[in-house]
């Protein structure tokens, strides 16, 4: 069965507190030369992909005080999809897959960026698992960062079931899961030149420097009347 077959539900149908040395996002590099070459479409719905890892300060604070809040605004504007991978690494030893996250993290936001996958690919609902990872992200209710306990907590709290998500996040399905994430997220980055987390908007990439709310109320070609102040 081949990687395709693994893809999560929304491709089919249309622990650790952050730690506090990390600034809260990352100034994407060569900043000017960016600025030239940024260019998007007027449409009437947004393309925005966002390639992350769980435990990542940037990471976590785009998702949490930037993604959030924009997509609870205007979310049936854009079309939103989620890579939760980040800079992992992947090979297969004796037919198995193993992962390996770099830095402090390490297997600790492996198997939390398991979680994220498992949750996209079992509640078949951009939105619901977009706030529901997020949460799990959140470290300032109490959480640790995308564990099994953030996951209980978070079902809890929106009513979801994590039960079948941990599971998931313990099976070979997870597996299957991030070896679709890594390959997507590899044809997307320079592995010269990584960071997290990467943003495409209409397959441009976004500065983080920038409003995401404004950036795609400007965007749009009929701007819904919460995009008003920015015009």
């Amino acid at each position: 069965m081949g990687v395709a077959d693994y893809e999560p539900s929304y491709k089919r149908l249309n622990g650790r507190k952050a730690r506090s040395s990390q600034p809260p996002y990352t100034i994407l590099p060569n900043e000017a030369d960016y600025e030239a070459d940024y260019k998007i479409e007027k449409t009437d719905k947004v393309d925005l992909r966002v390639y992350y890892c769980c435990l990542c300060g940037g990471c976590v604070h785009f998702h949490i005080k930037e993604l959030d809040p924009t997509y609870k605004k205007i979310g049936s504007y854009i079309d939103l999809k989620n890579y939760p991978y980040g800079l992992t690494s992947r090979w297969k030893d004796h037919g198995k897959i193993i992962f390996d996250c770099p830095g402090a993290h390490g297997p600790e936001e492996c198997y939390g960026n398991k979680l994220h996958a498992c949750a996209i690919d079992i509640l078949k609902n951009v939105s619901q698992s977009e706030f529901y990872n997020s949460c799990m992200m959140n470290s300032t209710w109490g959480g640790e960062g995308s564990t099994d306990k953030d996951a209980i907590n978070c079902g809890k709290l929106m009513k979801i079931d994590s039960k079948p998500i941990i599971e998931c996040a313990n099976s070979e399905r997870s597996d299957a899961l991030m070896e679709y994430y890594g390959i997507e997220t590899d044809k997307v980055t320079n592995p010269n030149k990584k960071h997290m987390p990467l943003i495409l908007l209409n397959g441009k990439e976004f500065n983080r420097a920038k409003d995401l709310m404004k950036t795609i109320c400007q965007t749009l070609a009929k701007p819904p009347p919460e995009c008003k102040s920015y015009f």
